[in-house]
C-alpha cells in the first residue's frame, strides 16, 4: 500500500489495516505463546551484543588515539546500533515468549518505535556539533 491509498483511498487502506475487527481473545494466550523462538531472539540479541562490544571498545580506544571525526561517528552509529539490537531483540523475544501482539498491546510497540525514532536525532546533531570546528577551517 502506498501514501496514495491512505489519502485518496482510505476504504481499500481500512479493509488492509484495520485492527479492530480483530478479536485478540480470539486466540488463546497459550497457543499464540513461542517460547523457543522468544529465547532464540533474545539469545541471538545476547551474542550480537557480546561480539559488538569489543568492537565498540576498540572504535573508543582509536577515537581517543586519533583525533578523527570517522571514528566518532563510527562510535556513534555502534551505540545506535546496540540500542537498536536491545529494543529489537529483547522486546521482541519477551513478547513473543508471553504471547502478546502489537493489537493488545500498543504501548510495547509504541515505546519501542519511539525510542528508535530519539536515536537518529541524537547522533545527527552529536555528530554535527563535533564536526562544527572542522567546518569553519
Amino acid at each position: 500500500m502506498s501514501l496514495y491509498t491512505l489519502i485518496f483511498n482510505h476504504e481499500e487502506f481500512q479493509r488492509y489495516y484495520n485492527c479492530s475487527t480483530y478479536d485478540v481473545n480470539e486466540i488463546p494466550v497459550e497457543d499464540r505463546r513461542g517460547i523457543g523462538i522468544g529465547i532464540l531472539y533474545i539469545g541471538i540479541g545476547i551474542f550480537i551484543e557480546v561480539i559488538y562490544l569489543p568492537c565498540l571498545w576498540a572504535i573508543w580506544r582509536l577515537m581517543d588515539k586519533r583525533d578523527s571525526e570517522c571514528y566518532r561517528l563510527m562510535f556513534i552509529l555502534g551505540v545506535i546500533d546496540c540500542s537498536s539490537i536491545v529494543i529489537n531483540a529483547f522486546l521482541v523475544g519477551y513478547s513473543t515468549i508471553a504471547g502478546d501482539i502489537i493489537v493488545a498491546r500498543r504501548e510495547l510497540y509504541n515505546s519501542a518505535a519511539g525510542g528508535q525514532s530519539l536515536l537518529v536525532p541524537f547522533a545527527a546533531v552529536f555528530s554535527l556539533s563535533q564536526n562544527l570546528p572542522t567546518f569553519e577551517k
